[in-house]
């Protein structure tokens, strides 16, 4: 055995030795492909108005769970399971009691890779849960929904339906790139307002509420706590771009769902004109031309007044507006990062409104640091 490998063993036999202080009841796994982090940070703020809360990562589950302290109450960790194997590995160190299943990041529910990377990993976890536990689901994903069905688990659902949902949102809307909605509980209910801008992050926030109701926390405690969310970097955060113009930098995540809901949200928002600039999207596996020709259809249903496209894949969704009838002087096609920055430059007015989605490895934030005023 390596000196490395005899390290990590002796730290996971600790990290497992440490959990074992607490009750798994403790432990509150967050599984999904889209918005995980902002959920766990969620739950924190939830859980911290009545808990000692601590979070993590399943990339770094052993250094977490070395953080436990006898006034550790509660531990949420961001799980990320790519494989059955390491839904088995995070077993072995956690049993949570309850998880939450936020959202999916699938094109074609057929798709074997949909079953073999996303849901059986996944299945794996929920599957060890007994009929004392909490599964937290959001109602709005079928697929999502599918999870609830065998599990021996009490199952929670949130959502925008009020019917199905334990935890529902409604009067959803957007002001001054916050976004407000009514929290409904039974026959309680609760304003919230957010600097976390999006339709998709409201399911971040209706996830942790419903595990605060879940574990006897007020509705205005987590109130309280939902509202002391800030925006995280590269998340739907809203800048001042150049010449009264404003960007939404969403360059965190560049899965198709994340893509959706960004365009989603961008369709809500007022302005003057709504542009796109857009990169290939390099880190995403499994990804393939008809991904691209599907954003393609959703920019054109969307209406969106102009699309900036980089050089590589990105071509695809140029040439799939085309075909569709998107008119060809809204769209610029094959722009290098200096040409983008340059005709921005040139082109933005008050009103403008301009979301940014691509990959980092493509300097995507070297574009957005030209275009917005810093405030210093």
């Amino acid at each position: 055995m390596t000196k490395f490998n005899l390290a990590y063993s002796t730290k996971s036999l600790m990290a497992r030795q440490v959990s074992r202080f607490l009750p798994q009841t403790s432990f509150i796994g967050v599984l999904g492909d889209v918005g995980k982090t902002t959920t766990v940070l969620a739950c924190q703020k939830v859980l911290s108005e009545k808990f000692e809360t601590l979070v993590g990562t399943s990339s770094d589950l052993t250094t977490t769970l070395l953080k436990i302290r006898p006034k550790t109450k509660k531990v949420v960790v961001e799980l990320n399971p790519e494989t059955v194997e390491m839904a088995e590995h995070f077993l072995k160190l956690i049993r949570p009691q309850i998880l939450i299943v936020v959202n999916l990041d699938y094109f074609d529910q057929s798709d074997p890779l949909t079953q073999q990377n996303i849901v059986e990993p996944k299945l794996k976890i929920i599957n060890s849960l007994n009929n004392s536990a909490g599964l937290i689901l959001n109602w709005e994903d079928p697929l999502i929904q599918q999870f609830g069905n065998n599990s021996k688990a009490q199952v929670f659902y949130f959502g925008k339906t009020a019917s199905k949902c334990h935890i529902w949102a409604d009067k959803i809307r957007f002001d001054n790139y916050q976004t407000v909605f009514e929290l409904n509980y039974g026959v309680e209910r609760v304003e919230i307002k957010t600097p976390l801008l999006g339709f998709h992050q409201v399911s971040c926030l209706l996830a942790a509420a419903t595990l605060g109701s879940y574990l006897d926390i007020p509705l205005t405690s987590i109130k309280k706590g939902l509202e002391k969310m800030t925006v995280l970097n590269h998340h739907m955060e809203a800048l001042q771009g150049f010449n009264g113009s404003v960007v939404i930098d969403d360059t965190y995540n560049v899965s198709v769902s994340a893509f959706e809901a960004a365009l989603e949200t961008l369709s809500g928002l007022a302005a003057k004109r709504r542009i796109l600039v857009m990169t290939e999207m390099k880190g995403v596996k499994g990804l393939s031309e008809k991904y691209y020709r599907h954003i393609a259809q959703k920019i054109y249903n969307n209406k969106l007044d102009m699309v900036i496209t980089g050089p590589g894949e990105a071509s695809i969704i140029a040439e799939e507006l085309t075909n569709l009838g998107f008119g060809k002087e809204r769209i610029l096609d094959n722009m290098s990062n200096p040409q983008i920055v340059n005709y921005l430059l040139k082109v933005v007015n008050k009103g403008d409104l301009i979301l940014f989605k691509g990959s980092k490895v493509l300097k995507i934030d070297e574009v957005i640091k030209r275009v917005i005023i810093k405030n210093d």
